[in-house]
């Protein structure tokens, strides 16, 4: 789309207003890694993902790209990454990638100053982040209207961003041409909802949310769903907010997703009222009967959605299960929960133990399949504690062969520092495969490795690996550093496969090229 699209005012109905936008200097940093590994939320497309990240003082943006296909090596590598930061005082509230961008809508905390964007170019290096500005008419931006003009939510469609933004209604920036046009809410028959401007405008109708299909743009306010035609810019507005259940009445969309096949369809978690209270459900609209039909219950009810080929839904809930559906109801009249295929959860914790000695994350914030072939795809998972990743996944079939990506620790080259990950092993877990403690080190070149265990008279018991090549960290070492994981690690066993007594042991690292280090592990009662 181009700017000589027709605007709809708030004042006269079919009046075009001129908007233009300002870039400004932005106190941006740009580098490499993954800045946090509390993941928030993905976006991503082919062989590209982009990550929202949130440490205690500020957010940031990491984004990695290939020309061919991802792989475990690949997004292990931090210096695979680049990193974003777009100032401190940015509250970044969603995110969107595509063509090559990344962009976030932001809220500063002031209603009229937080309309603007976040915008940078991953497919340029050199490129860093800016504040592009949605600049309102004084009239409609004062502060005497109370209206509220946040960006919430973006998506990417046929080379354009389209944002919403609240009671401004939709905004589109297409970056090639570096135009926004804006379509405002208005009293034209062709305006997505009848809004006079008054002291409180009515939350019910603000643009909450945007889906791309095809050629056209889902709309979302809280009250009903608009398609908005890209191509001539016309408003449709015959989905409808009516059930299936004649039990259930309408209260409001709480999100909507949006399947973009031929025949696009789409998804909802509707608030809704029956005869004994108020609640949250899964619903599929019916596009041939014009209404919704209920998928699943409150119980089990998604944060987060992603659809895969063949019918399969990936779903996130509240409570950290990953599961996988199949919706092959089609549009019937009959109400049908849809079937859990696969669970990820068991398979994730059982991971985490074996390969990273941590329990399952605190909080998992969001799901991405991106279809890589016509059966399977990529799948990541975005945690509080990193980024599960499954390289060529398989709706319900794979069996959660999952790698974990991690912001590791920064360690000097030349064994300066090393540790053991647990640094205390439990005697009593010993025949439990997963109980091991990882050695953590970094070579400052490449060399032979040998670590051995001592006990507390300095005796040997265990020679863990002897003469090992290892990488140096800055040579392509996993995480930055020179451990290899599935080798690097003692379980508590001495030479002879016995389960040695609970002290203080002590391990040995060193090179054929002169380095070494020293450090301790405790194995408990």
């Amino acid at each position: 789309m181009t700017g000589n699209k027709k605007c709809l005012s708030l004042f006269v109905a079919g009046l075009v207003l001129s908007f233009f936008s300002i870039v400004e200097a932005q106190p941006c940093k740009q580098e490499k890694g993954i800045t946090s590994n509390y993941i928030a939320q993905l976006s991503g497309y082919g062989d590209t993902l982009c990550m929202l990240t949130v440490d205690p003082n500020r957010f940031a943006l990491n984004s990695i790209m290939r020309n061919s296909s991802l792989d475990s090596h690949t997004v292990t590598m931090e210096t695979n990454w680049s990193a974003y930061y777009p100032g401190n005082d940015e509250y970044i509230i969603n995110m969107t990638s595509g063509g090559g961008w990344l962009v976030s809508c932001v809220d500063s905390g002031n209603w009229l100053d937080s309309s603007y964007f976040i915008n940078v170019k991953i497919t340029d290096p050199c490129n860093k982040p800016q504040k592009k500005r949605f600049n309102w008419p004084e009239d409609i931006s004062s502060e005497d209207n109370l209206l509220n003009l946040s960006t919430t939510d973006a998506v990417y469609l046929n080379g354009s961003f389209y944002f919403a933004c609240m009671d401004g209604g939709v905004a589109e920036w297409n970056p090639e041409v570096d135009n926004i046009t804006i379509f405002t809410p208005g009293l034209s028959g062709n305006a997505i909802e009848n809004i006079t401007l008054a002291n409180k405008p009515d939350s019910l109708t603000r643009v909450t949310g945007v889906n791309a299909t095809e050629n056209s743009l889902i709309v979302t306010t809280p009250s009903r769903i608009w398609v908005l035609n890209t191509v001539d810019s016309s408003w449709d507005s015959s989905i409808q907010s009516e059930f299936s259940d004649s039990d259930l009445s309408f209260e409001k969309f709480e999100s909507v997703f949006v399947k973009n096949d031929s025949l696009p369809v789409l998804y909802a978690v509707i608030k809704v009222r029956d005869q004994k209270r108020e609640k949250w459900q899964f619903f599929k609209y019916d596009d041939q009967n014009r209404f919704w039909r209920v998928l699943l219950d409150e119980d089990n009810v998604p944060k987060a959605v992603s659809f895969g080929p063949n019918e399969y839904i990936y779903m996130l809930t509240g409570d950290n299960t990953v599961q996988v559906y199949r919706d092959t109801t089609g549009d019937t009249l009959i109400n049908q929960n849809l079937k859990t295929v696969k669970r990820y959860s068991s398979e994730l914790q059982a991971r985490m133990i074996k390969k990273y000695d941590i329990d399952i994350p605190d909080l998992f914030e969001d799901i991405l399949f991106v279809q890589t072939g016509d059966e399977y795809g990529y799948l990541w998972i975005a945690t509080s504690e990193g980024l599960f990743f499954s390289e060529q996944e398989i709706p319900g079939i794979s069996t959660g062969a999952f790698n974990l990506i991690k912001r590791a620790p920064k360690l000097q080259p030349g064994l300066k520092k090393t540790y053991a990950r647990p640094g205390i092993l439990t005697a009593g877990g010993f025949d439990e495969k997963e109980s091991r403690s990882v050695f953590i080190y970094n070579l400052s070149e490449n060399a032979k490795v040998t670590i051995k265990i001592y006990d507390y008279n300095m005796d040997l018991v265990k020679t863990v690996i002897q003469g090992k090549n290892r990488k140096a960290g800055n040579d392509g070492g996993p995480f930055g550093r020179s451990t290899l994981e599935r080798e690097d690690f003692w379980d508590g066993r001495n030479s002879s496969g016995k389960k040695v007594a609970p002290g203080v042991y002590y391990y040995k690292i060193t090179t054929d090229t002169g380095e070494r280090a020293f450090g301790k592990i405790v194995v408990a009662k």
